[in-house]
């Protein structure tokens, strides 16, 4: 009777990590039924790479992915998970935008574009934070207004989870999903806000 249920567990491994990468991109709003899904270590060994400014974070899901030939070199295209502890730091900046969202960080170093793109790659750290009551909540930065349009802080952060899109126009980028805010620098005004493009 223990070996049966022994081997009706063994079974359901298999299952178990399949749901697992099925309800993580179903609950972010993938499930494109005609594109693959998988999770972690089950995914294709091209995408076990970490991000070239997240090196300690690893891949937890890939959702609605490909695998392109551009060039001669492999391109990713999809939405991807990843977790572990990442230390960032950069300039934080809020600034209402109709063309991005409105909390940003930018990091202060950039990566030289390689010879060979590898998996994964961005020039720079640039990170997005859609959720603007939540972000403003944690980073107690201070309303826009006519006279202050745009504020901005050098931060620290860890960063334990992380949407990463790419391919996709619209929304490519870098999401942190949880982070904990480390250190915080004063608020000050943006030295270059963002020219208003439809402005006199």
């Amino acid at each position: 009777m223990r070996l049966l249920t022994f081997i009706a567990c063994l079974l359901c491994i298999p299952q178990a990590h399949a749901s697992s990468s099925q309800d993580l991109c179903e609950k972010h709003g993938y499930a494109t039924p005609e594109l693959p899904r998988c999770r972690g270590k089950a995914c294709p060994q091209l995408l076990q790479t970490p991000p070239s400014q997240f090196r300690n974070l690893s891949l937890t899901a890939a959702c609605n992915y490909q695998i392109q030939d551009i060039q001669g070199d492999p391109t990713e295209v999809g939405a991807f998970f990843f977790t572990g502890e990442q230390m960032i730091t950069g300039v934080l900046r809020r600034e209402p935008s109709e063309f991005i969202n409105e909390f940003t960080l930018r990091g202060e170093k950039k990566t030289p574009w390689p010879a060979k793109r590898p998996i994964f790659f961005r020039h720079e750290l640039y990170l997005q934070f859609p959720d603007v009551r939540e972000t403003e909540k944690k980073f107690r930065a201070p309303k826009p207004s006519p006279q202050a349009p745009c504020w901005e802080a050098r931060v620290k952060l860890k960063i334990t989870e992380m949407e990463s899109i790419f391919g996709w126009d619209t929304t490519e980028g870098d999401y942190p999903l949880k982070y904990e805010v480390l250190e915080m620098g004063p608020y000050r005004k943006c030295l270059n806000p963002t020219p208003d493009p439809f402005g006199q």
